[in-house]
This record gives C-alpha cells, structure tokens and sequence, in this order.
C-alpha cells in the first residue's frame, strides 16, 4: 500500500533537494519570492476593482491608502528587482526586446504613473475615482498575468540553470 508521501506532488519532494522541473512546480524557485509578491498583487488589484463604483469617497480613499502601503513596501522594490536584476540577467541570455519585455517595462510605468496620481489624490485628503481605481486593478492584474505566463517562463526557458540559481541568491 502506498504511503501518504507517495501521493504529494512532486513540489514536495523538489523542496527536499531535487532539481525544480519536476512537474509540479510552475516556478523555479529563483522565481518564486517575486510570484509570492504577484499573489500580494493580486489581492490589491481585485480590491482595487471590487464595488469601485459603490464606494464612497471615504471608502475609496481607506483603499487607495491600503494599497499605498502595499505600493511602498512591496511594489516599488518588487519592480526595482525586476528591471535592475531578472532582466539584465535575461539579456545576458536572451532576447531583451522581446514584445512582452517591452510591455512588461510599458506596464511598470504606466502603474507607477497611476500610483503617483492616487499617492496625490490621498496627499490633498481626494478620493481616487471609482473608474482610476478601476483601471489601475484591471493594469495590475495584466501585469502580473504576462509575467507569470509570459515572461517569467522565458526567463526559466533561456537563463541556464546555474544562472538561475545565482538570480536566486541575489532575489533573498
């Protein structure tokens, strides 16, 4: 009779010192960190999202506050890593200019810009809009899709391995 050890995916057994492409891990662990930060996102994107248009205007700035602290103690760091150690390491090894790097840095700034504009609003005690909040959860929520989708398997498809596990060192 097989144990209960024997039916655990094979994350389990990777986390116990077997290489990462075992099946069920969908992210190398280098990668890993920054896909925990895109979970955050995502809760901050559906809030963001979530009854915008009933909200009143104390209740929009209470969330746009909320998220402003996500913003400062996670998403700018989170970019910075990013733009300042995964894709230099990518360009070492592969394409730099691949459509979807292009639009992940497009989306960096288009969310930086959105989050200046709220982070001005709170400051001057304003609400953001229901269709800014909107629209900056439905970019995030993008965002972190062609990421994790897109170009978070390129990297683990052209960085080498040693590579990777370098980035990983200089992720923690």
């Amino acid at each position: 009779m097989a144990g209960i050890s024997d039916k655990l995916p094979e994350i389990t057994r990777s986390r116990q010192g077997r290489r990462w492409k075992d099946r069920a891990m969908k992210r190398h662990p280098s990668l890993i960190p920054l896909s925990s930060h895109h979970q955050n996102a995502l809760v901050q994107a559906k809030s963001l999202r979530s009854r915008s248009g009933k909200r009143t205007a104390e209740e929009r700035r209470n969330v746009a506050k909320t998220f402003l602290k996500f913003w400062e103690s996670h998403g700018q760091s989170h970019f910075r890593v990013e733009e300042e150690v995964v894709l230099p390491t990518l360009a070492r090894f592969g394409i730099a200019r691949a459509e979807a790097i292009s639009e992940m840095l497009t989306q960096h700034v288009e969310i930086r810009a959105l989050v200046q504009e709220m982070a001005d609003l709170i400051e001057r005690n304003e609400a953001p809009s229901a269709e800014r909040m909107v629209e900056l959860g439905e970019l995030l929520d993008r965002h972190v899709r062609l990421e994790e989708h897109t170009v978070f398997p390129y990297v683990e498809r052209t960085v080498p391995e040693a590579e990777l596990v370098r980035l990983r060192e200089r992720l923690v």
